[in-house]
């Protein structure tokens, strides 16, 4: 069953799992959606006012621990710049996925500040977030959704769904790869096809900050560079990315500057 739009809500495929009379849906409050749990209730018109292209994510000596162990992040400080992309490196267990999470506003600092703009990264989640685009380490998608739709979802939360938007979702799928298995159920991609899939939902909506985890695992050689080309298409549009990877040879390629985690933290242009 494709899609149905039903006014403000979109009823998509059955469960399989779940019997014949479930049905997966995702409410859209076109007018509203996020804001209402927003906290200062903003139009998202007014939106971008906070946030332009040029604004810089700036850390301000976060400290990260958990629990009563020690600091995984210890003070850190750094300003990520716009048209530019920052690689983390380290060893494992050195605080790269900490920071970036900490970026997605998926973990809450210990101490210190991130400020994106006027923006507090985690005093004002939700504001922040609509101007983000993710890549999670660990592909977590709606499985009962194809990726056609799942684009068409992240297009109309983030209210830019429009006449052209159809065709700019397949346009972007065409760009990183994905097959005419972009119609069928996430639930049935490859590894490979999940992270493609991911890379178009963190940047179908424009983002102006491009957070991304491990971005290239599982993808082919001819699909890491359409990915290298649309990080770079993001930069030069004056956006900032942040990534991690265990794929030197693409960080020396792909960095403006190398931000080394450990012990001591080391900046490299």
């Amino acid at each position: 069953m494709r899609s149905r739009d039903l006014g403000r809500t979109i009823l998509f495929r059955r469960d399989p799992k779940a019997g014949p009379q479930i049905l997966y849906y995702v409410k859209l409050r076109f007018d509203s959606l996020a804001l209402a749990q927003n906290d200062k209730g903003l139009e998202a018109s007014s939106l971008t006012r906070f946030c332009p292209m040029s604004a810089a994510l700036v850390l301000d000596r976060v400290t990260k621990r958990y629990g009563q162990g020690p600091a995984v992040l210890d003070g850190f400080a750094h300003a990520f710049a716009p048209g530019t992309t920052t690689a983390l490196v380290g060893p494992n267990g050195s605080g790269k996925s900490t920071l970036l999470r900490l970026l997605m506003a998926l973990a809450f600092p210990t101490a210190g500040t991130s400020r994106y703009g006027e923006l507090d990264v985690h005093r004002s989640p939700y504001r922040y977030l609509r101007h983000v685009g993710i890549v999670h380490d660990a592909p977590r998608l709606p499985q009962h959704l194809t990726a056609v739709e799942l684009l068409e979802w992240v297009l109309r939360q983030r209210g830019q769904w429009d006449d052209g938007a159809a065709a700019r979702v397949e346009a972007l799928l065409d760009t990183v790869l994905l097959d005419e298995r972009r119609t069928q159920v996430i639930g049935t991609y490859s590894s490979g096809m999940l992270r493609k899939t991911q890379l178009a939902a963190a940047l179908v909506a424009k983002p102006s900050v491009l957070l991304m985890d491990e971005p290239f695992r599982g993808l082919d050689t001819a699909a890491t560079a359409a990915a290298l080309d649309l990080v770079r298409a993001h930069i030069a549009a004056g956006g900032l990315a942040v990534l991690s990877s265990h794929r030197a040879d693409l960080l020396d390629v792909l960095a403006d500057e190398t931000v080394t985690l450990g012990r001591v933290v080391e900046v490299v242009d």
